[in-house]
């Protein structure tokens, strides 16, 4: 009876709290709340964080344990796949491994290096890495390429989610509904809903008997889930709420241009965006709630890849032009790489 006493209690209490218009609770659903509450999403670690953050950006590059495979250019500005080896946080050995090829979601799996080539229609392309063997698996327009399983997950030209084996093989549909941003937390699926207005959602499993839940009543872009928040941009702003739905925040700061950002800097997860209204400003807004603060240099940088404590930017002048890339390391070195030639500053 007494158990029945706090759960009758815990309802009230939960009805109570889910009525509010946006004070203290983020989700449309009340019962969705209960179910989150008996159903809860473990919280994500920095390298977790960082794999959302990867496919939110569409990872051009991918820092392994002993080389960085990157987007590049050549001397004419021609883009290419190639690789420098990475001996701690010095870079060296610029290789071409690709020509006509512009990788996202780049990812490495049992010596193969895989990826979408946006050169190639958004094709999903696979090249072993001791041999250099080059193959399509998949024709484009493709999106969102992650493994799981062993499986590469994407979606299709339809913006549906598909699942196939690593060679290109046993190709099937796990979701019909026409999805942006696809990842997977255990047998969680948190994505944007093509179908009903771009609003998130999570979904409990793919098969019968599953569950959705909708996170937003907005359309919300580029989500990322760091400790226990989920942050997202959604009219302009950077938007966050706990993963039960409860406690929604606004970050400080500018209007944002375009998805904001999220990087790890310092021992500290930072949101980073760039606004547009007086020209191009960056800016950056500690986690979950610090004050914004401004860029001190004109221009702006884009993270292509965060992960086992390095980070790699494209930094950009303000005109738009593609100054170099940037790899950030643990120690709190840099190295900068374009068109093959490397300045390890140390």
């Amino acid at each position: 009876m007494k158990k029945l006493g706090c759960f009758i209690l815990f309802i009230i209490l939960l009805f109570t709290l889910t009525a509010c218009s946006g004070e203290l609770c983020a989700l449309p659903d009340r019962l969705d709340a209960l179910y989150l509450h008996r159903n809860p999403i473990s919280p994500l670690d920095q390298g977790q964080s960082g794999q959302m953050m990867n496919l939110m950006s569409a990872n051009r590059v991918l820092v392994t344990e002993d080389a960085l495979y990157t987007l590049e250019l050549d001397e004419e500005s021609r883009p290419l796949l190639a690789s420098y080896k990475l001996e701690g946080e010095r870079l060296s050995e610029f290789r071409v491994l690709r020509q006509a090829c512009v990788p996202k979601w780049l990812t490495e799996h049992e010596g193969r290096l895989y990826y979408i080539n946006e050169q190639n229609g958004d094709a999903i392309e696979c090249l072993e890495l001791e041999s250099t063997e080059h193959r399509v698996l998949a024709e484009g327009p493709c999106a969102y390429l992650q493994i799981k399983g062993g499986r590469l997950y994407f979606t299709d030209g339809q913006m549906q989610l598909c699942s196939m084996a690593a060679d290109g093989a046993e190709r099937v549909r796990v979701l019909d509904e026409r999805c942006c941003y696809p990842f997977f937390i255990g047998n969680v699926l948190i994505y944007q809903s093509e179908d009903e207005g771009e609003i998130l959602k999570l979904r409990f499993g793919l098969g019968d008997g599953v569950k959705e839940i909708r996170l937003t009543e907005e359309a919300a872009y580029a989500p990322v889930i760091i400790n226990d928040r989920l942050f997202y941009t959604a009219g302009g702003w950077i938007k966050s709420m706990r993963l039960d739905g409860m406690a929604p925040t606004l970050c400080s700061g500018d209007v944002v241009s375009g998805a904001a950002e999220y990087i790890f800097e310092n021992g500290s997860w930072y949101a980073r965006a760039v606004s547009t209204g007086n020209g191009v400003q960056q800016w950056r807004c500690a986690l979950p709630e610090g004050q914004a603060e401004n860029y001190p240099y004109t221009g702006y940088s884009y993270c292509d890849f965060t992960g086992g404590g390095y980070r790699v930017d494209a930094d950009y002048f303000a005109d738009g032009r593609l100054r170099a890339f940037v790899l950030y390391s643990p120690d709190g070195s840099r190295a900068e790489y374009l068109y093959g030639k490397i300045t390890n500053l140390g």
